[in-house]
């Protein structure tokens, strides 16, 4: 008889484990659900890349969300004139190019900021030489 009591004590403790489990994954997902309802994850971000070649600088944005203000910043301001590109506004899914002509030949990396929502990312471009033959 004590053995029943013993086994019958471990079912009980082990199903209201299971509830107390079960309890706590579905609180979890309520919250992420109405998180997500509410936007917490819904956060506004680029993707920036950038390419250096022959004279000129492009820095490739690609928005996620919809931030404001976007802007291109040369951070290598002694090899450009224009230093400062203003993007503006982007909507989930749009691409924009900021170009920057060079000044000077160089062939050290340039370091690029891309500003929006009170936020920066940095961006370094390594130049590519793409060499021409004529066949």
């Amino acid at each position: 008889m004590g053995g029943d009591d013993l086994g019958t004590k471990a079912i009980k403790y082990a199903i209201a484990a299971f509830f107390i489990i079960l309890t706590v994954f579905i609180a979890v997902s309520v919250v992420v659900v109405i998180a997500g309802i509410l936007g917490v994850f819904s956060e506004d971000s680029l993707t920036i890349t950038s390419e250096c070649r022959n004279n000129s600088a492009y820095v490739f944005i690609s928005a996620r969300g919809s931030p404001v203000n976007v802007k291109c910043v040369v951070l290598d301001k002694e090899y450009f004139n224009q230093t400062e590109v203003y993007v503006g506004n982007l909507s989930n899914g749009d691409e924009e190019v900021c170009i920057f002509k060079l000044d000077k030949n160089m062939a050290d990396p340039l370091r690029f900021e891309v500003s929006y929502n009170d936020r920066v990312q940095r961006e370094v471009c390594n130049w590519r030489n793409y060499q021409t033959f004529i066949d």
